[in-house]
C-alpha cells in the first residue's frame, strides 16, 4: 500500500520556493507552528486545511499528496487511504496525482447523506470535471444550483467558489481538476 507524504510534500514545496514556515504560513492563511505540525507528520491535515495550503503555495492539491509519478499505474480502490473531512462524512482518495505535463490530477469523492462542504478556489483558468457514479449531488456555483444524478458529467471553471451537497443517499463522484 502507497503512503501519502503530506508532510515531505509540504516541506518538499515550502523549500523550492525558498520560504520559511511563518512566511508559508502567512500566505496560506495556516499558522507556522501548524505547518510545522504537518511536515513533521504529527498532525494530519483536513481537506480544507490542505486545499488552503495549496491555494496559498499556489500548487495544485494533489503536489501535497502525490507519492510518485509514473507513465502507468493500476489504482485500486482497497490500497487507497481516504483524506477525511467532516467527522469523516466526506472522503477523498487521490488516485491520480498532478501531472504537470497534462496539469491533470483525479479523486474519487464519497460524501455521506445530507452533507455539504464548501470547496476552496483552484486559481485562475482552473476547470472541474465532475462525474456522479452513485446518488445524486447538489453543486452550488455563482448563485446557481445545478443537481446531478448517477451517470451526470458537469463541467465548471473551479476559480470560483462551490458547494458540494448531498441529499437522502448521499453521493459517490470522480473529480477531475485541469490547471
Amino acid at each position: 500500500m502507497e503512503e501519502i507524504m503530506i508532510g515531505s510534500n509540504l516541506r518538499r514545496i515550502r523549500l523550492d520556493k525558498g520560504l520559511t514556515l511563518e512566511e508559508a504560513g502567512k500566505q496560506c492563511q495556516v499558522s507556522a507552528l501548524m505547518l510545522g505540525r504537518i511536515e513533521r507528520m504529527e498532525s494530519s491535515p483536513t481537506i480544507h486545511m490542505l486545499s488552503k495550503i495549496a491555494a496559498g503555495l499556489k500548487v495544485p492539491f494533489s503536489t501535497l499528496i502525490q507519492t510518485q509519478n509514473n507513465d502507468m499505474k493500476v489504482i485500486l480502490h482497497k490500497d487507497k487511504k481516504p483524506i477525511k473531512e467532516k467527522g469523516g462524512k466526506l472522503r477523498t482518495y487521490p488516485l491520480l496525482a498532478y501531472d504537470p505535463i497534462l496539469n491533470y490530477e483525479l479523486f474519487y469523492i464519497e460524501f455521506d447523506p445530507r452533507g455539504l462542504y464548501r470547496s476552496q478556489t483552484h486559481g485562475s483558468g482552473s476547470i472541474k470535471l465532475l462525474t456522479i457514479s452513485s446518488g445524486s449531488l447538489t453543486i452550488q456555483i455563482e448563485g446557481k444550483k445545478i443537481v446531478l444524478q448517477k451517470g451526470d458529467c458537469m463541467r465548471f471553471a473551479a476559480d470560483a467558489p462551490h458547494t458540494y451537497m448531498t441529499h437522502e443517499k448521499g453521493a459517490k463522484f470522480f473529480e477531475q481538476i485541469f490547471y
